[in-house]
């Protein structure tokens, strides 16, 4: 008879348990889940963002904390700011321009070069941040190679000496000046690869507009 209550009671045990683990079970939500954007590379700062270099990946929602990316297309082009690990989550505050200036006319794959000219290099000094020039690169003596022109180059800033943009009544300076052209990878790399040998001298674009 004892027997007979022990195998009772432990059935009557098992269907609670199992009636608990039920009901456990019924109760249970899934977890809403939320796509973010993650970093397939160690990144570094200035990095320019690419399709190659981000993953996507879901995660419950409440683990996706602070302001994420959730779609490539927010990331790709953007620049890195902050130094990010491979599947680490790709947050705001990490991406964007470093610290630093920001230059005009800024644009992906630019790049400022900064040369020292004479009056008679430059135009007589007469230009400004703004003018466009065709920067011929003339070779010295006893050099074979023929004179280089990389034609319609933006000057970005006039370092030395001073001039205020865009007035037309300034007398040109006799002293040299300091320019900051804006050039695109390929021309940077050509100007500064002649400057050994050649002497660099500007044509001011003179065309009106249309």
């Amino acid at each position: 008879m004892r027997k007979r209550t022990q195998i009772i009671m432990a059935l009557l045990l098992a269907a609670v348990l199992l009636t608990a683990c039920w009901l456990a079970g019924r109760s249970w939500t899934r977890p809403e889940l939320r796509e973010v954007v993650v970093a397939k590379t160690d990144l570094l700062p200035g990095h320019i963002m690419t399709a190659a270099d981000i993953g996507v990946i879901s995660l419950p929602a409440k683990l996706a904390l602070g302001r994420c990316y959730t779609q490539p297309q927010q990331v790709i082009g953007q620049t890195v700011r902050k130094s990010m690990q491979a599947d680490e989550i790709i947050q705001s505050h990490r991406m964007g321009p470093a610290a630093g200036l920001s230059y005009p006319q800024a644009g992906i794959g630019r790049r400022l070069l900064t040369i020292k000219l004479s009056p008679a290099q430059a135009n007589g000094g007469w230009l400004a941040a703004g003018n466009r020039a065709d920067v011929y690169l003339i070779p010295g003596k006893g050099q074979e190679q023929p004179p280089v022109c990389v034609e319609q180059v933006l000057i970005a800033a006039v370092l030395s000496p001073h001039r205020q943009s865009g007035s037309e009544k300034e007398t040109p300076v006799a002293s040299d000046l300091t320019l900051c052209l804006d050039l695109n990878r390929t021309e940077a790399d050509r100007i500064i690869s002649l400057l050994p040998t050649c002497q660099i001298y500007l044509s001011m674009v003179n065309e009106t507009a249309g």
